[in-house]
């Protein structure tokens, strides 16, 4: 009965035509393992010494080694290490087999890289299952290798394709934005008010995608370890009255109020000041969005001399966030929908996350449906 090709067509692999390495200096021993094995279509390729075997396996591809141990010149021992010293050979499986029994033995070859045992005399049939068993290791760790270089390079692809598309369209969207921006500070008195609302929300709009594509290739490069922080000294207070006339430009609903409370004895932070400024705006946005007219968002800045940390907390009154999301809200692509809840590209509070987390601080929110949301990042002094 063929065990072989029963058990390769369960499995769907097929190592039969794998190429193993007999190492033996017995021309019996190679003759019974060379007729046995050949019998399932394996090829077979032997050495009667340690020197020749090394010579064999460093030109020709070999899936898996027989090694015996007892040798005349390089015994098993010496042949595994070299094998496994070598960067083109270090992966292949080998079986030692062997006339010692003692455990150290088998724990010098296991230290030296050994994948398995067999004892001399040995039964062909156990000889044959375990060199299937490790074949078949072998293989899925190749295809699993194959796919891992193959997501590399669409990876690769993909963030090439990103930058391109992006650098493709910031130059026509910042001409956009330059246009509504001047058309906002000209006429803004000589508008009618639903011209003004068109105006802002254009605006807005524009804002948005910028920082959609900001995002995307920050987050892109902080993954891949490429973004460097610009550390320099600058006073929270001021930074978060920017943002705070920054947003009022582009509120549409001016029933929503948007304030600050701000420890004035706070010391200048050392940080990125370019991403800070983006991290309170990013969630300052999402509040703005997602509070109803009426609402209110305040940003409050503080300093604790017992961490020796700034926090941030931006709390609006706005629809608030289900409990099942509030774990993931900071993940890559997680949006909310359930009718009420839809936070945007899903890039946002990821960039935020990352960013707050490169500065050595922690992000969190707090939030109840119906009862607002309190989103609260640290940072060292």
């Amino acid at each position: 009965m063929n065990i072989f090709r029963e058990e390769t067509e369960q499995g769907n692999i097929d190592v039969t035509d794998s190429t193993i390495l007999v190492v033996d200096d017995e021309p019996e021993i190679l003759n019974i393992v060379v007729n046995g094995f050949s019998r399932f279509g394996f090829k077979m390729v032997t050495a009667l010494n340690g020197e020749d075997a090394l010579e064999i396996v460093a030109k020709d591809k070999i899936d898996l080694i027989l090694l015996d141990i007892m040798m005349p010149g390089i015994n098993g021992f010496d042949v595994l290490k070299k094998i496994r010293d070598n960067k083109q050979t270090w992966h292949i499986p080998v079986i030692m087999v062997t006339a010692l029994n003692a455990p150290n033995d088998r724990i010098r070859g296991i230290e030296a890289g050994c994948h398995d045992f067999i004892s001399k005399p040995f039964i062909l049939e156990e000889l044959l299952a375990k060199t299937r068993f490790l074949l078949k290791i072998k293989f899925l760790y190749e295809q699993l290798e194959r796919s891992y270089e193959k997501l590399k390079s669409l990876e690769i692809m993909k963030d090439n394709l990103t930058h391109m598309v992006i650098h493709d369209l910031k130059n026509p969207l910042n001409t956009i934005l330059l246009g509504l921006e001047f058309l906002q500070k000209r006429f803004q008195s000589k508008l009618a008010p639903e011209e003004k609302i068109s105006l802002a929300v254009a605006l807005r709009a524009c804002y948005e995608l910028k920082a959609i594509m900001d995002d995307l290739l920050d987050i892109n490069k902080m993954e891949a370890g490429k973004i460097k922080l610009r550390l320099e000294k600058f006073d929270l207070a001021v930074l978060i009255t920017e943002v705070i006339e920054q947003m009022k430009v582009i509120i549409v609903d001016s029933s929503k109020v948007l304030s600050s409370q701000i420890d004035k004895k706070m010391p200048e932070i050392c940080a990125d000041r370019k991403i800070i400024k983006r991290v309170i705006a990013n969630i300052v946005n999402n509040a703005v969005k997602f509070t109803p007219s009426n609402g209110t968002i305040l940003i409050k800045a503080s300093f604790d001399k017992a961490s020796n940390n700034f926090c941030v907390q931006i709390k609006d009154s706005g629809e608030g966030i289900p409990e099942e999301y509030l774990e993931t809200i900071f993940d890559k692509f997680v949006q909310l929908n359930n009718n009420k809840f839809n936070v945007g590209h899903g890039l946002g509070l990821n960039f935020c996350k990352l960013m707050v987390e490169a500065h050595g601080g922690n992000i969190r929110v707090e939030s109840k449906p119906g009862k607002g949301s309190n989103f609260i990042f640290t940072l060292p002094a």
